[in-house]
C-alpha cells in the first residue's frame, strides 16, 4: 500500500489566506529566521503549524532550538499587544516576564521528559502596559521533526484569570454578607475588615469610617492591610467640611459614586507589594441616601480599573453598609429596650414602694383592731386608737398624692387659682414643720420677704409644694440646718428650700425630678416614700407656670428653688378663682408632720444605749427581772416607729424582744451578742433586709441565726426569692398577730432541734474520727509487730546464704519467699495507714519509666516462670521521661503485673506495653485471666475489696494492692481504669501519666559506689529480742565487727563504760527506759558516738523523732543487712 503524502497545497492555503493574522504570518520574512523560507519546512513542521492555524483553542508553536512563535487567532488575546510583534521570534523574548516560569517547564519537555500540566497558574504578564495579575491553565507537548527528534513544543492554553478572580471575589462578598449579627456599627466594620484582609489581592489596604451623631467628622473604626504603617494615609479623623483639605476627601463623596484620588505616599500593596498609586473612597448608604459612613480601599497595580473591578468595589460596600445598618437597627433597638426596661424597673419599684405604704399602715390598723375583736371589751386601748388614727392619716396621705398624679395624667386636674399673701400662707405652712424639725435636733430658718402683690395660687397645690419640700429636707438632714424663703426676682416669685443634709450626686441630678425614681443607697431617716413626692412638686409648679430646680453637692447639702410668674397673665382664664367640682385631695399639715415625727428616735428605739428588752414579764408590769434568761431573745428591725412599738407589744408577751430602727443597728447589735431569732423589715434605710440576711449567712458566727423576713411584697415569686435568699421564712404584710407569732414560735422550736442536731453529729463526727485514729494506730501498730519476727527471719536467710554449703538451698529458697511475702503483706498495711492519712511520701524527680518497667519485669519473672505464664511486653526503645517517686512507679508496675498473674490460670497469656502519647504514657497489663463481673468492677479500687472466688482460685491478699496502686497514680498526677468484659474474659488495667516537660534538662544520676574495704569496729547492740539481738551480732561479727549485745537501757550504760563501743545499734521499744530515753543519756557521756536507732515505726514523724534525739541514723525493721554493715564501717 502506498503511504499517502501531506496535502501540501491545503497547508500552503493557511499561510496564504485573507484574514489578519494568515497575511501577518504570510507576509512575515521567515527566511531571516532559523526556520528558512517556508518552502523549506519539514513535513513535521508544516503539517503541526497547519493543525495549530486550523484550532480554534488557544495554541502556539515553538520551534527549533530558539523557539519560533507560530500561534493561531485564537492566542491572540493571550499575547495582547504583544501581537503581532510576536510572530517568529524566541520564546523566551516573548514572555521575558514571565521565563523564569515557563523556562524550566519548557527544558522539561525539551529533555525528553514527556509534557508538563498547569491549572490556575499564576502568571503576572506585561501585555497591557503593565504588571498584570493573569492566570492559565496550558499544557506542553513535544512535536517530533521528521528524524524523530524534539523539534519544538506545542502549547494550549485557556486564561482562568476571570474564574479564579470571580471565584475569590464571590468568597469576599459572601464572607461580608454571613457574618455574625454585630452589636454595634463599629463592631460591624472590624468583621468587614477581617474580612477584607483576608483578600489583599483585590484590596491591598482599606479604611472603615463611621459619621458621628451630628455628621460633622468621619472617624476611623476599623481598617485592613495597615497594621505596620502608620502615615498621611491613615487619618484617625476626617472633617465633612467640603473646604477642609484632607487625605481622602470624603465630602465629595456622593451616595452613587466612586471617588478615585492619589494615595499620599507609599503605603501597603497587599499580596504583590505593589504600592498602589490610587486610592478608590465610596459611601456606605443605608436607607433614604443616609451616610453610614465610608469605605476606602486601595486599587490593585496588578488588574484593570475596570467596570467589573469598581462593580467589585460597590457591591463589598453595600454588603458592609448592610451590616452597619443592621448593627445601628440593633442599637436603636436595644436602647429602646433599655429604656423601656428601666421605666418597667422604675414601674416595678414605684408599685413596689406603694405596697409597702399602703401594707404597712394596713398591718398597723389590722392588727390592733382584730386583738380588740378578740379581746372580751373589744375596745381599742389609747395607744393602739392613736397608732391606728396616724396610719389611716398616712394612707389618705398617700391615696391623694396618687389621686393627684391620676388627674394629671388624665388632664382632668381641678385648679383655682386665687390672689393669695404667698409669704403669710408659706410662713404658716412652715410653722407646722417646726416641732419635728426642732425635735430632730435641727434648726429651722425662715425668711419670708414682703412682696409687691399677691401672687396667684391654688392654695391646695402650694400647701403640698411646701409640704413636700420641707418633708423631703428633713429626712434627708441630719444637723445643721433647713431654711426656707420667699422673695420677689424681678417679675417672678421665687420660693428656696435649702439643707445641710446628706446632698445628691451629680450623676443623679438629672433624674431627681423624674417619677418612681429614688437615689440608691442614700442615707435618710427612713426607707419609706414612693419615690413621687418631688416628681408631684415638678407636676404642680408647671401648673402653676412655673420651674423648680435643684442644686445640691455631697456632703454639703441641697437647695430646691421654685419660680413662679407674678400676675394671672400666664395662667388659664377659665381656672382664675374657678368654682371646684372635684372633690379635694389636701389632707392638711397634719399627716406630713405626723409621718415625721415617726422618723424620730423615741423610747422604743436602741441606737446609741443599751437595748430595751421586752417581755412578758415587763409587759405586765410584773416584778420579774426583764431580762429573764430563760425566755428566747428575738432581735426586731424595723425603720417604721409604730411597728416597732406594736411588733414589740405583740411578741414581748412571749419572748424577750429587742428593737431596732434599721439593718446596720441591728447588724451591730447581733455581732455584739447574737439574738436567738431576728425579725426584719425588707425596706430599710441604710442595710435593708437582704443585705443584712447575706451578711449573716456570709459569717460562721451568725449563718445559724433564725431569719424572718417581713415585707409588702406579695406574691409567690417575692416569697421564693426571700427563702432562696436564705431567709427562714418570709412574711407578707398585712399579717395577723397570731400568724406572726406562730411564725415566730416555729422558727425558734426548728432552730433549736437544728442545734441539738448538730451538736449530735458534732459528736458523732467527733467519735468516727477517734474510731479512724485507733484503726490507723491499729495498723501501725500490727506492721511494727509483725517487723520484729520479720528481722529475725531475715537475718537467718542471710547468715545461711553465708554459709550455704552446709545447708540445703531449698530450704534458703522457702525461708526468703516467706520472708518476701510477709514484709510484702507489712508494707502494704502501712501503705494503706499512710494513704488514710495523707502521710505518703513521693519523691519527685526525672526517672525512665523504660527502665523502671524492666526493673518490674525482672521482680515478676519468677512469679511468671513458675506459674507458665506467657508474658508479652512491648516496650519503646527510647527513654520515656516522667517526674515521679522510681520506688513508687515500680510497686504500681509490679502490683499489677502480680494481681494479673494471680488471677490468670497457669499457662494464660499476659501482656504489659508502655505507649507513648502525645503529653501522657499509658501502662496497659491485659491478661486472660477470670476476669472481672460489673458490679465488682465498679468498686475494684476500694479498700479491702476482692472479688469472690473459688477456693480453687483463692490467692490470698489483703484486697488492697489495686487500692494502693490507684493512690499512687494519683499521686503522680495520673489516673487507671479497670476494664474486664465479665466472667473469664480476662482484665485490662490501664495507667496514664503525664510526661515530663521537654524543655526541662536532663539530670544525669550518678551511681554511688559503696566502699568495699571494711573497718572493723566495736559495736554495741541493745535489742530487747533476743533472736533479732543474737542474729544481728552473727552478720556483724562475719564482716569482721567485735559485738557485744545488752537487753534493755540501764544495762547499755553501764555497758558503755566498760566495752568502750565505736558504735552502738539502739532498739526504740525498751522495755523500762526506751530508745529515746538511752539516746539522751548516751548523748551526755558519748556526744559524737554514731548512734543509729532500730524500730518498726517508719513514718516521716517517727525519723524525725529519732533526728531530733540524737540518732544519726534510723532503719525499718527488718534490717536491710548491707545498708546496716555500711553504716557500721563507714561511721
Amino acid at each position: 500500500m502506498t503511504k499517502p503524502t501531506p496535502n501540501i497545497e491545503h497547508v500552503d492555503n493557511l499561510l496564504t489566506g485573507h484574514d489578519d493574522l494568515a497575511l501577518r504570518l504570510g507576509a512575515f520574512e521567515w527566511s531571516k529566521t532559523q526556520l528558512g523560507l517556508y518552502e523549506t519546512w519539514p513535513a513535521s513542521l508544516r503539517t503541526t503549524a497547519a493543525m495549530v492555524l486550523e484550532n480554534r483553542f488557544p495554541m502556539t508553536l515553538w520551534w527549533g532550538p530558539a523557539l519560533l512563535h507560530i500561534y493561531n487567532e485564537a492566542y491572540l488575546p493571550v499575547l495582547g499587544e504583544k501581537h503581532p510583534d510576536a510572530i517568529g521570534r524566541p520564546a523566551h523574548k516573548v514572555w521575558q516576564e514571565i521565563w523564569h516560569i515557563l523556562g524550566p517547564q519548557t527544558e522539561h519537555v525539551l529533555s525528553g521528559k514527556g509534557a508538563t500540566w498547569n491549572e490556575h497558574l499564576l502568571l503576572p504578564m506585561n501585555r497591557k502596559g503593565f504588571i498584570e495579575e493573569t492566570y492559565f491553565t496550558f499544557s506542553y507537548s513535544p512535536v517530533r521533526d521528521d528524524a524523530g527528534g524534539i523539534g519544538g513544543v506545542l502549547v494550549t492554553c485557556q486564561e482562568t484569570t476571570l474564574q479564579v478572580q470571580s471565584e475569590r471575589q464571590l468568597l469576599l462578598l459572601r464572607d461580608l454578607g454571613a457574618q455574625q449579627k454585630p452589636g454595634s456599627a463599629e463592631d460591624a466594620c472590624k468583621m468587614a475588615a477581617n474580612v477584607l484582609a483576608g483578600n489583599d489581592a483585590d484590596f491591598p489596604f482599606a479604611l472603615l469610617y463611621l459619621v458621628d451623631a451630628e455628621g460633622a467628622n468621619a472617624t476611623l473604626v476599623a481598617t485592613a492591610g495597615l497594621n505596620n504603617y502608620e502615615g498621611p494615609g491613615k487619618p484617625a479623623v476626617i472633617g465633612l467640611d467640603s473646604a477642609s483639605p484632607h487625605t481622602w476627601p470624603l465630602s465629595q463623596v456622593t451616595a452613587d459614586s466612586l471617588l478615585v484620588v492619589n494615595t499620599p505616599d507609599t503605603m501597603p500593596g497587599g499580596r504583590w507589594d505593589h504600592a498602589p498609586a490610587r486610592a478608590v473612597a465610596t459611601a456606605l448608604t443605608g436607607t433614604g441616601d443616609q451616610h453610614y459612613g465610608y469605605l476606602v480601599v486601595g486599587v490593585s497595580t496588578m488588574r484593570a480599573f475596570d467596570a467589573a473591578y469598581k462593580e467589585l468595589i460597590r457591591l463589598a460596600a453595600d454588603r458592609i453598609a448592610r451590616s452597619v445598618g443592621i448593627a445601628r437597627a440593633y442599637e436603636e433597638e436595644r436602647k429602646r429596650a433599655e429604656a423601656l426596661a428601666e421605666f418597667d424597673r422604675a414601674k416595678t419599684a414605684f408599685f413596689l414602694n406603694v405596697s409597702h405604704e399602703l401594707r404597712t399602715p394596713l398591718t398597723l390598723m389590722l392588727g390592733p383592731a382584730e386583738d380588740a375583736l378578740r379581746s372580751p371589751q373589744q375596745v381599742l386601748k389609747n395607744p393602739e386608737l392613736e397608732m391606728v388614727h396616724r396610719n389611716a392619716l398616712r394612707m389618705l396621705k398617700l391615696v391623694t398624692t396618687l389621686l393627684d398624679f391620676s388627674r394629671i395624667e388624665a388632664g382632668r386636674t381641678e385648679a383655682s387659682y386665687e390672689p393669695t399673701d404667698l409669704a403669710h400662707l408659706t410662713q404658716e405652712l412652715a410653722s407646722t414643720f417646726r416641732s419635728a424639725i426642732e425635735k430632730a435636733g435641727l434648726a429651722l430658718v425662715v425668711d419670708m420677704a414682703e412682696l409687691d402683690e399677691e401672687v396667684y395660687v391654688d392654695c391646695d397645690m402650694w400647701e403640698k409644694i411646701v409640704l413636700n419640700l420641707l418633708s423631703n429636707a428633713l429626712k434627708f438632714t441630719f444637723d445643721g440646718e433647713i431654711c426656707i424663703a420667699l422673695r420677689q426676682v424681678d417679675t417672678q416669685v421665687e420660693l428656696q428650700v435649702q439643707d445641710s443634709g446628706v446632698g445628691i450626686a451629680d450623676k443623679e441630678l438629672p433624674h431627681i425630678f423624674e417619677r418612681f425614681h429614688r437615689v440608691k443607697n442614700a442615707h435618710d431617716r427612713t426607707h419609706e416614700g414612693t419615690g413621687i413626692g418631688l416628681s408631684l412638686v415638678r407636676e404642680l409648679v408647671n401648673l402653676h407656670g412655673g420651674t423648680i430646680n435643684v442644686r445640691s453637692q455631697l456632703g454639703v447639702g441641697s437647695t430646691f428653688v421654685v419660680q413662679i410668674p407674678l400676675g394671672a397673665a400666664h395662667l388659664p382664664p377659665e381656672q382664675i378663682c374657678a368654682q371646684r367640682t372635684l372633690s379635694t385631695t389636701a389632707v392638711g399639715a397634719r399627716p406630713y408632720v405626723e409621718e415625721a415625727l415617726r422618723w424620730l428616735p423615741h423610747a422604743g428605739d436602741t441606737q446609741g444605749e443599751e437595748p430595751r428588752l421586752l417581755n412578758a414579764a415587763s409587759h405586765s408590769g410584773s416584778s420579774e427581772d426583764a431580762s429573764d434568761t430563760h425566755k428566747a431573745r428575738v432581735l426586731l428591725a424595723d425603720d417604721n416607729a409604730d411597728m416597732r412599738d406594736y411588733l414589740q407589744r405583740l411578741l414581748g408577751s412571749y419572748w424577750a424582744v429587742e428593737a431596732v430602727s434599721d439593718g446596720e443597728a441591728a447588724l451591730e447589735r447581733i455581732l455584739k451578742r447574737a439574738p436567738d431569732l431576728v425579725l426584719a423589715d425588707v425596706m430599710m434605710p441604710g442595710l435593708d433586709g437582704f443585705e443584712l440576711l447575706q451578711i449573716l449567712r456570709s459569717n460562721t458566727a451568725t449563718r445559724s441565726i433564725p431569719v424572718i423576713l417581713l415585707s409588702a411584697r406579695a406574691g409567690e415569686e417575692a416569697r421564693v426569692e426571700g427563702i432562696e435568699a436564705g431567709a427562714d421564712d418570709y412574711l407578707v404584710k398585712p399579717f395577723s398577730a397570731r400568724e406572726l407569732t406562730a411564725r415566730v414560735g416555729a422558727c425558734l422550736e426548728l432552730a433549736r432541734v437544728r442545734r441539738e442536731a448538730a451538736e449530735a453529729l458534732s459528736v458523732a463526727n467527733e467519735q468516727l474520727k477517734q474510731e479512724d485514729q485507733r484503726k490507723d494506730e491499729f495498723l501501725a501498730m500490727l506492721a511494727h509487730e509483725l517487723r520484729n519476727p520479720l528481722g529475725a527471719i531475715s537475718n537467718t536467710v542471710k547468715l545461711l546464704e553465708q554459709d550455704s554449703a552446709k545447708t540445703n538451698p531449698r530450704y534458703l529458697d522457702i525461708l526468703n519467699r516467706q520472708a518476701s511475702i510477709l514484709q510484702g503483706l507489712v508494707n502494704d498495711l502501712l501503705d494503706v495507714s499512710r494513704i488514710t492519712r495523707g502521710l505518703v511520701e513521693i519523691k519527685k524527680e526525672r526517672v525512665d519509666l523504660v527502665q523502671i518497667a524492666v526493673h518490674a519485669l525482672e521482680s515478676v519473672r519468677v512469679l511468671m516462670e513458675d506459674n507458665h505464664h506467657t508474658l508479652h511486653i512491648e516496650l519503646p526503645d527510647e527513654p520515656v521521661i516522667v517526674i515521679g517517686d522510681s520506688i513508687r512507679l515500680e510497686q504500681i508496675m509490679v502490683n499489677l503485673l502480680t494481681n494479673a498473674a494471680k488471677y490468670t490460670d497457669p499457662g494464660g497469656n499476659i501482656q504489659f506495653t508502655v505507649t507513648r502519647e502525645q503529653q501522657h504514657v499509658q501502662l496497659r497489663t491485659k491478661d486472660t485471666g477470670i476476669g472481672i463481673t460489673a458490679e465488682v468492677l465498679a468498686r475494684v479500687f476500694d479498700l479491702f475489696k476482692q472479688a469472690e472466688r473459688g477456693l480453687d482460685r483463692s490467692k490470698g491478699g489483703l484486697g488492697i494492692g489495686l487500692t494502693i496502686v490507684q493512690r499512687l497514680v494519683e499521686l503522680h498526677g495520673g489516673h487507671v481504669e479497670a476494664h474486664s468484659e465479665g466472667l473469664n474474659q480476662g482484665a485490662e488495667f490501664l495507667v496514664t501519666l503525664p510526661l515530663a516537660t521537654a524543655n526541662e534538662a536532663l539530670q544525669s544520676q550518678a551511681s554511688t559506689v559503696r566502699n568495699s574495704t571494711t573497718c572493723h569496729k566495736r559495736v554495741l547492740v541493745v535489742e530487747d529480742d533476743i533472736d533479732i539481738a543474737e542474729t544481728l551480732t552473727l552478720l556483724l561479727e562475719v564482716a569482721g565487727h567485735q559485738v557485744v549485745i545488752v537487753h534493755d537501757g540501764p544495762a547499755a550504760l553501764a555497758k558503755v563504760e566498760v566495752f568502750k563501743p565505736q558504735v552502738i545499734l539502739l532498739d526504740i521499744g525498751l522495755p523500762g527506759m526506751d530508745g529515746y530515753e538511752v539516746a539522751k543519756h548516751l548523748r551526755q557521756k558519748l556526744p559524737t558516738i554514731p548512734l543509729a536507732a532500730l524500730t518498726g515505726y517508719g513514718l516521716s514523724a517517727d525519723r524525725e523523732r529519732a533526728q531530733a534525739a540524737g540518732f544519726n541514723a534510723h532503719f525499718v525493721k527488718p534490717v536491710d543487712i548491707d545498708t546496716l554493715r555500711a553504716f557500721v564501717s563507714e561511721s
